[in-house]
């Protein structure tokens, strides 16, 4: 595939995606998905009309985020400038792992979080992360490192961490307390009511961990929760 069959099919996107199905969904089985999407591996090579193919397959079995019956929780529909922004760093594909490699794309991301920290009124430096996941174990290195100074160097040896959460907590808590090697047992879950974490009980709990000769690293809040 050439520049010009890249170019040509991204035209044929942009018209077809326009005129898909009007439903949120066309209803077609998983069987005449991977039919109609197929062949996934051949020996000879497509070409650019076996791709069109496909990319008609995939719209027409694609669900319409754009539409207003659409309401699942972590995204919606594509903005334009989204998908400028996408197509532009599919095109040059650099990775954000360093200054020498994507310096544009690196000047960007300290612009708009400056710019974010401005309009909440805080200053405050940081990165974009890949999710919320990603950004709770962040949150708890961190919280590590302002604990105990130097313990990504040193680790935490002699130290009996431990993080407090609700009873509704994201499962990406535990992940993170397994990959930093604190344990999924350090977990102390504070009852919650109506999803309200109870101020009285995070008290006690706090005081329970001193008692038990543990030390508090975190207390990790939930705003909304998508596994209640």
């Amino acid at each position: 595939m050439d520049t010009h069959d890249r170019d040509a099919l991204i035209q044929h996107i942009l018209m077809s995606e326009a005129e898909t199905q009007a439903r949120l969904h066309n209803g077609i089985n998983p069987h005449e998905i991977r039919q109609s999407l197929g062949p996934f591996t051949s020996k000879d090579a497509g070409g650019p009309e076996r791709v069109k193919d496909a990319i008609d397959a995939y719209l027409r079995s694609a669900v319409r985020t754009d539409l207003p019956e659409f309401m699942r929780a972590f995204w919606g529909a594509s903005q334009p400038a989204s998908v400028i922004g996408s197509l532009l760093a599919d095109i040059r594909n650099t990775t954000m792992h360093s200054f020498a490699v994507s310096p544009a794309a690196t000047i960007i991301e300290r612009e708009m979080i400056r710019g974010i920290a401005d309009r909440i009124g805080i200053n405050a430096n940081g990165i974009f992360t890949t999710g919320g996941s990603n950004s709770n174990e962040i949150g708890l290195l961190c919280a590590r490192e302002n604990l105990i100074p130097g313990s990504h160097r040193t680790g935490i040896q002699g130290h009996r961490l431990c993080v407090l959460t609700s009873d509704e907590a994201h499962y990406s808590v535990d992940s993170a307390t397994n990959r930093m090697g604190i344990g999924m047992d350090s977990i102390i879950r504070v009852p919650t009511k109506y999803g309200v974490m109870q101020p009285s009980d995070l008290i006690k709990a706090i005081q329970h961990v001193k008692e038990e000769g543990m030390e508090p690293l975190a207390i990790v809040s939930t705003a909304g929760s998508t596994v209640r």
